[in-house]
């Protein structure tokens, strides 16, 4: 059986920028079109507005974590957060949770109102590409993550997890910028599975850690590992 692996951008480049292709006065008049204010957050605070669902939020400084918030108490992790991307897009009323925003250092927030923002969108096409390539990156994710967690042998789903950030960071050798809990609970394996997998496409060749979060990887043997029956 052959799986199609994914692409994950938990641990890899951040999503499209809104601003990419905008020049420096053209964001300035937009922001100041839908009435943005600013807050910083301390590391641990959960990050929200008065109203969520009117903001969108656009991490200026810092590093925040994304995850859904279920009705037990219990947090499901999704992925981080870099400066430059903009959250919260998606209220999360279709799924049985909440998405929770948490600081994982001092972090600066810059809201941008909603719907004066979409109202704005048809005035400047290139911010509107930038918007729908953002959505597409959304979709892609989430579709991603199901071929992710349809692949139930623990080996080849870290193989699809490293193929799939190498077509994200397009470098063999990658960047993980994601504690080790955070990458257990994203690919859904205990602590003793996780190495125990990971030792064995070592030995095979197919990852070589070379330093602190980075990894040498093969290509052609991550997709053999990948490709074969489980």
């Amino acid at each position: 059986m052959t799986h199609q692996c994914c692409l994950y951008p938990c641990a890899g480049k951040r999503s499209t920028s809104f601003w990419a292709g905008l020049e420096a006065d053209e964001i300035a008049g937009i922001l100041q079109q839908v009435s943005t204010f600013t807050r910083t957050f301390s590391q641990g605070v959960s990050i929200e507005s008065d109203n969520e669902d009117d903001y969108l939020m656009y991490l200026l400084e810092g590093h925040v974590s994304v995850s859904v918030a279920l009705e037990n108490g219990k947090f499901i992790p999704l992925r981080h957060i870099h400066t430059g991307e903009v959250f919260g897009v998606s209220s999360g009323s279709e799924i049985n949770g909440t998405l929770a925003f948490s600081a994982e250092s001092i972090s600066t927030v810059q809201f941008i109102h909603k719907p004066l923002f979409l109202g704005v969108l048809t005035e400047h096409p290139q911010l509107l590409a930038n918007y729908l390539a953002f959505m597409n990156h959304r979709i892609s994710y989430l579709l991603n993550k199901v071929i992710l967690f349809s692949i139930q042998n623990n080996r080849q789903r870290i193989a699809c997890f490293f193929l799939g950030e190498m077509k994200q960071q397009q470098e063999n050798l990658l960047t993980v910028d994601l504690s080790k809990t955070c990458l257990l609970e994203c690919l859904g394996m205990s602590r003793s599975s996780f190495y125990r997998e990971l030792n064995a496409l070592t030995a095979a060749g197919a990852i070589h850690p070379v330093g602190r979060k980075q990894y040498q990887c093969n290509t052609a043997i991550l997709n053999e590992v990948l490709s074969r029956d489980p």
